[in-house]
């Protein structure tokens, strides 16, 4: 006859996936390594303020890039060498920067001749040499040229004219 098994064996629980919550004495958690953080809500408001200073290395080369397409044609800096503030690193030859500028001799040539255009209307005017009409056409034109000039310049900045360039063309 055999012996029944024996039905005081208690019976241990069955797990369909890993437990939600594992709970650890401190003893172990020290044993562990563990390191428990307290998370909170923090404004980072505070971590966006930026102080610092820059300073050259000068063991670190710059890079240096053009604002403008075109051919080099000069480079009176060697490579390693200290220059000047304001002094040029190479010369470029442009087309885009030559465009850009006889864009802004010819606005400005433009604006002139629509300056005097509107100065002297506004004496016509004044005599009632000519109608409101006409004034008013030579004055849209003045603005209108005036507008043209300032969007050039802007563009010849952009392209990197430098502010003697500049004052050269507009005297």
């Amino acid at each position: 006859a055999e012996a029944a098994p024996e039905a005081s064996h208690a019976k241990e629980p069955e797990l369909d996936g890993p437990p939600e919550t594992v709970k650890l004495t401190s003893a172990a958690i020290a044993e562990a390594g563990i390191d428990v953080w307290t998370v909170k809500p923090v404004s980072l408001e505070h971590l966006l303020v930026l102080n610092a200073s820059v300073a050259a290395n000068e063991n670190r080369l710059m890079s240096v890039a053009a604002q403008v397409r075109g051919r080099v044609t000069l480079m009176p800096a060697d490579l390693g060498a200290r220059v000047a503030k304001d002094s040029p690193l190479v010369v470029l030859e442009s087309l885009e920067l030559g465009r850009a500028q006889e864009e802004f001799i010819k606005a400005l040539s433009d604006l002139r001749l629509a300056s005097r255009t509107y100065d002297r209307a506004k004496a016509l005017v004044g005599g009632k040499a000519i109608s409101m009409g006409e004034f008013q056409a030579r004055e849209g034109d003045y603005l209108a040229k005036s507008a043209a000039a300032d969007a050039s310049e802007r563009a010849l900045r952009l392209m990197g004219g430098s502010e003697g360039e500049i004052a050269r063309v507009r005297t």
